[in-house]
């Protein structure tokens, strides 16, 4: 018995533009010719097939509902970002040519605090400090001290804090000018 070509695979398809065997039977799979029967559904479902599937974009843009879920996603966004612009870094700040920058943090009953002053050029201030911290708004300690010739320096204190805090602010006064810090307690 003679194997007349049984079909295997796309590897098996007859050639674009040739004339089937010599006995009429088609041995390839032609699509056109099965969908010309087909329903209008499944015609739509064979174009889609192999077509460009939409991006990302194209899937959180693509109804009504998806779009104002986006957009407003991406409203709350930018007015998160904007409202952390404007009101900016309260934990460092600049007074007559130092950078001062507060960090604290809570151990046993005492919050420990410390300034750091780097000096930003030659012409920066040099002279007695006056640090005083609130917590929670309550004056709770003070350290004097000078700011020397050094370009960066550390000023610590310690407030005794029973209960814990949330917010501490640290006034720095130099030369007649002062600057207010802000920071949580870690």
């Amino acid at each position: 018995m003679e194997n007349r070509g049984v079909n295997k695979g796309p590897e098996m398809r007859i050639p674009e533009g040739a004339d089937g065997p010599e006995d009429g039977i088609p041995r390839h799979y032609d699509r056109e010719r099965r969908l010309s029967g087909a329903s209008p559904e499944v015609r739509w479902l064979a174009r889609q097939y192999g077509a460009k599937r939409p991006g990302i974009l194209g899937s959180l843009l693509a109804t009504g509902p998806l779009r104002f879920m986006f957009f407003t996603v991406l409203l709350f966004m930018a007015a998160g970002a904007l409202l952390s612009l404007l009101t900016g870094r309260e934990e460092a700040g600049v007074l007559g040519g130092n950078l001062y920058k507060l960090q604290a943090f809570r151990f046993g009953e005492a919050v420990y605090i410390t300034v750091t002053r780097t000096s930003r050029d030659a012409e920066a201030y040099r002279g007695p400090l006056r640090i005083s911290a609130y917590l929670d708004g309550l004056p709770s300690g003070a350290l004097d001290a000078e700011a020397g010739d050094a370009d960066k320096e550390e000023y610590r204190l310690t407030a005794p804090s029973p209960e814990p805090v949330r917010k501490l602010s640290v006034r720095v006064e130099a030369g007649g000018l002062s600057l207010n810090l802000s920071s949580p307690v870690k």
